[in-house]
């Protein structure tokens, strides 16, 4: 399976579940989904930032789409209508807890150079384990205080989502802020040349 390049996803270095949210990129009208078939979704699941090797992601891509992107598509839900002031919907909560609930956790003590270090044993099958961590991963930031600050990228194009760490950010990428301040700059010479 021929993966695509890291540079070719959506990925911003934002926390993982607005990462998640993000593999829906683009607008209606040119819309592209990195989890809808396995060769993106592999790709991406090897990019990201997760416990994978390159054969589990691929191994993952081939098994668990319909999930992942079940899984993706409540999380957007979530985010999008904290965005837009809306409404949470239960069934994407319902969905989260559904995802979560496949992969269980267990704390264990190990002895690591005499000393106990905590680890977490996780049992299920791997795409069960992935999509139980990704899931948590969004229940922690949905939960947390950075949900509040989730915004849309403001390029009229760019349907990202980021998480304004800066109250001046308005873009989820400097290539969105350099593209906007083109159409202004080319708006403004247009209109000073029209009689």
């Amino acid at each position: 399976m021929q993966l695509v390049s890291a540079d070719e996803l959506p990925i911003l270095d934002e926390p993982m579940a607005v990462e998640l949210a993000n593999t829906l990129y683009g607008n209606a009208d040119e819309r592209i989904d990195f989890l809808g078939e396995p060769r993106l979704r592999a790709s991406w699941l090897a990019a990201a930032r997760l416990d994978l090797t390159a054969s589990e992601a691929q191994a993952v891509a081939r098994r668990g789409g319909g999930d992942l992107v079940a899984l993706r598509d409540a999380v957007r839900s979530l985010f999008l209508a904290q965005v837009d002031r809306e409404p949470f919907a239960a069934s994407a909560v319902e969905m989260i807890n559904a995802a979560a609930a496949r992969g269980t956790r267990r704390p264990r003590l190990e002895l690591v150079a005499g000393r106990p270090l905590r680890t977490d044993a996780r049992f299920g099958d791997r795409t069960s384990r992935l999509l139980a961590e990704l899931a948590e991963l969004a229940i922690e930031f949905v939960g947390s205080a950075d949900l509040d600050r989730v915004r849309r990228c403001s390029a009229p194009d760019c349907a990202m989502l980021y998480v304004q760490a800066h109250h001046r950010r308005r873009f989820c990428h400097p290539s969105c802020s350099h593209r906007s301040r083109q159409a202004a700059y080319y708006r403004r010479k247009l209109a000073e040349q029209s009689p």
